[in-house]
């Protein structure tokens, strides 16, 4: 979809008193529009699970005016000059405490609002420290997990590592119970979600990818184990949305000569094979059914026990 840029003359600083300092490098369009709560709770998410070292790119936060009516709910845009998270021009431009805004239509439909797609999209952005690898994303089961850990770790109430654990694996049986036909998609491990195979999968990859990653982190090796696996899950594609780029792990012999869809095959198999070498290697068990045997196991443990 293209989109005209709302840019003002002055793209002012967010105000980053009591915030981690990397927060000196996130930019916006709109003064005061993000609530600067937004980036002192991201610091927090990371700080419960101890992940440290870690740091984000120059950002810029944009309003876009949109050619069609579909609002945009917030996307991150990569470059080769700039980071930008982007969001719909008529959310700055409505009146606010208006009951027939479009924020508040969407709110009412479950969009959770602009400061918490914000902070998803940075955890995104912010992973790419995490794992020492620029503008790599993960497969997506992985990708959305760790967005949505960071996330929830970061929640006002959410006191202890035991707590997110707990929440975690309530939010996966509840799943079970409720839509059980995605989540049980999301837990094959022979056949992971990935980009290459769009699936509107609601909110079961975030919620399995985020237990499988505590699971890991519980388990097998703390933080270690659990960026290991997201390290060496990687998607094919880096993130540029100029050009084309592989991921330095990806063989390109894999896709020379063939036509896009048979290579968008070939990567969809390499990238699955990534992700279940790594969940065999960092587990030590023999089989992906193991592996979803004893991770189903898992769920159905009390933490606090």
């Amino acid at each position: 979809m293209n989109t005209e840029l709302y840019q003002p003359k002055n793209i002012q600083k967010i105000s980053t008193k009591s915030a981690h300092e990397v927060l000196d490098k996130i930019y916006t369009t709109k003064d005061n529009f993000i609530q600067p709560e937004t980036f002192q709770e991201l610091t927090k998410g990371l700080k419960l699970l101890d992940i440290q070292n870690w740091k984000l790119p120059n950002i810029i936060i944009k309003f876009a005016k949109t050619e069609n009516s579909n609002p945009i709910k917030g996307r991150t845009e990569v470059k080769n000059d700039e980071i930008c998270v982007i969001f719909d021009k008529r959310f700055i431009e409505e009146t606010e405490g208006d009951e027939n805004s479009l924020l508040n239509q969407l709110k009412q439909g479950g969009y959770p609002g602009v400061d918490q797609v914000l902070k998803h999209e940075l955890a995104h952005i912010g992973m790419w420290s995490v794992t020492e690898q620029e503008r790599q994303p993960a497969i997506r089961l992985l990708d959305e997990g760790w967005a949505r850990l960071i996330e929830d770790a970061s929640g006002k109430n959410m006191g202890s590592v035991n707590d997110l654990t707990k929440q975690a694996k309530q939010d996966v049986l509840n799943g079970l119970k409720e839509d059980y036909k995605n989540y049980e998609k999301c837990l094959d491990f022979n056949n992971p979600p990935s980009q290459y195979e769009y699936e509107d999968l609601g909110v079961a990859e975030y919620e399995v990818g985020k237990a499988l990653l505590l699971w890991i982190r519980e388990r097998y090796g703390n933080n270690e184990a659990m960026i290991n696996l997201i390290k060496n899950s990687p998607d094919p594609m880096k993130r540029n949305d100029d050009r084309l780029e592989l991921s330095k792990q990806f063989p390109e012999r894999l896709i020379e000569g063939l036509s896009k869809d048979e290579a968008s095959a070939r990567a969809q198999l390499w990238e699955r094979e990534q992700f279940q070498k790594a969940l065999i290697k960092i587990t030590g068990l023999i089989s992906l059914e193991k592996i979803e045997e004893e991770f189903k196991k898992w769920l159905e443990c009390d933490p606090s026990k």
